[in-house]
């Protein structure tokens, strides 16, 4: 009987979060990871993971400004800046940007050619 109590708690205390579809354990999102109900235990074994680098760990932007001393709000606006500064591939989004990017790329006859084409 004791046993097979023993037996239970050890197999309880060793289950693990299923694993994603490609095999790799799912990334720890600081934003959740205080309203997990884990175990002492569990929470060491995730902590050991983190540390190891077997399980990746994407801080919450509150414990990313409180390691590095920076304030919320001015991080929130730098955020927002280099959003509003760049388009998806990193470049300036500026007319006048763009249409010098165009130019340097197909030079000026390309550039030209391609906006007559747009237009017709």
């Amino acid at each position: 009987m004791l046993m097979a109590a023993l037996k239970k708690s050890v197999n309880a205390a060793a289950t693990l979060r299923p694993v994603t579809g490609n095999g790799s354990k799912p990334t720890v999102n600081g934003r959740g990871v205080k309203h997990r109900k884990l175990t002492r235990q569990e929470r060491i074994s995730l902590a050991a993971d983190i540390a190891t680098g077997s399980r990746p760990y994407m801080p919450s932007l509150a414990e990313t400004c409180s390691v590095l001393d920076a304030p919320i709000a001015a991080v929130r606006a730098e955020i927002k800046a280099r959003a509003a500064e760049a388009n998806g591939n990193g470049r300036a989004e500026t007319l006048t940007a763009m249409a010098v990017e165009l130019v340097h790329q197909l030079g000026l006859d390309g550039a030209f050619d391609l906006l007559v084409q747009v237009d017709s």
